[in-house]
């Protein structure tokens, strides 16, 4: 729902990409072949209840294993998730390294590698320490202030503190949408 009161299919929504919308599509391909103009239609009026009843309905056409509706300053995002993950997953994304400089990101498909420590990782809200972003290197690494002390005891990285650290591989759109929840000091 969004402040027009209205209601969009993720699969009408051209700015999610084709990785989020896929499994959508599935109910509106069952719309048609129900004939349940509500799940064909990209755009409905909404009420209170409306987007609740419509993520249930994709829940159960996807065999979803649960939803969260996500608030947002111009409404609320519904979403269904069909795979969980526990036992030390700590990021947004799996991703696949490439020799290439880029990655498969599970989120946003093929982007650039970048790196950032795994507190950063798990609690993005916090100050970034890093090179200041440039043209040739747009997402440099970056680390937390707990990092950052382990840096300063030998003002570089270098093998003895870095091996003290656990740095993660993100796509750069991940690194993109984490960075923009920093708290600076």
């Amino acid at each position: 729902m969004t402040s027009s009161r209205s209601w969009m299919w993720a699969w009408a929504n051209t700015s999610l990409p084709p990785c989020v919308t896929a499994r959508s599509l599935e109910v509106q391909r069952f719309g048609k072949v129900e004939g349940v103009n509500r799940l064909t239609e990209p755009l409905l009026p909404d009420d209170e209840y409306l987007g609740w009843e419509m993520t249930a309905v994709m829940a159960r056409i996807i065999a979803a294993k649960g939803a969260y509706r996500c608030p947002g300053d111009k409404g609320f995002v519904y979403v269904v998730y069909t795979d969980l993950k526990t036992s030390g997953h700590t990021g947004p994304s799996k991703t696949l390294r490439s020799e290439d400089g880029t990655v498969e990101c599970e989120i946003h498909g093929r982007g650039q590698q970048s790196y950032i420590c795994e507190h950063l990782l798990a609690f993005p809200r916090q100050e970034w320490f890093s090179d200041e972003p440039s043209e040739r290197n747009p997402w440099p690494d970056a680390w937390c202030a707990e990092c950052d002390k382990i840096f300063q005891t030998r003002g570089e990285w270098n093998d003895e503190n870095s091996a003290r650290l656990k740095i993660k591989l993100v796509c750069h759109r991940c690194y993109e949408s984490l960075r923009k929840q920093e708290t600076p000091a």
